[in-house]
């Protein structure tokens, strides 16, 4: 039985066997949610906060969905720890707005240069997560089907240059 969970941009396994599988699934795409968030607060102008909401909006059910699968794979929903799939869950979402004060306060320090890095930081994680979770990932998966690989390195790129153009424009 394949227990990968796929959550938009993340490949995540879970241990069914071992509790803290969930938890640190949890801690490690609450962390996301944080960066997510920090890209929100951090926009200038209402164009770049309607573009960082409508991409963070669009990735975020994706995630939601992927965390919320990982705790029910981990037994979590199962009445005895049904507490501990609230909290993962109501943490994920709350530290977004934790993610969007820190966002929010740096971008009003009026330093453009901490703003810039904020968005270098929060595009980064995004990259990183494509190039090193997704991208490999698909590959592997593209290879023991016999698919061809250069569609996929072809319209992962595409979609870059497209989400980069959107950037450009917003």
């Amino acid at each position: 039985e394949d227990n990968s969970v796929m959550a938009g941009a993340h490949d995540l396994v879970v241990d069914e066997s071992s509790p803290f599988s969930a938890a640190l699934l949890s801690i490690a795409l609450s962390i996301h949610s944080i960066l997510e968030g920090m890209g929100i607060g951090s926009a200038m102008s209402v164009s770049e906060l309607q573009s960082a909401f409508i991409a963070v909006a669009f990735h975020k059910g994706f995630t939601a969905f992927a965390l919320g699968n990982g705790l029910i794979e981990s037994g979590y929903w199962c009445k005895p720890k049904r507490r501990y799939f609230y909290l993962s869950i109501f943490s994920f979402v709350f530290v977004a707005d934790l993610g969007i004060a820190i966002g929010w306060a740096i971008a009003s320090s009026g330093s453009e240069m901490a703003t810039a890095i904020l968005t270098a930081i929060t595009a980064g994680s995004f990259i990183y997560a494509a190039l090193l979770e997704v991208l490999p990932e698909q590959t592997k998966i593209a290879e023991r089907e016999h698919l061809w690989v250069e569609p996929l390195i072809f319209f992962f790129f595409t979609g870059y240059a497209l989400m980069s153009l959107l950037a450009v424009w917003a």
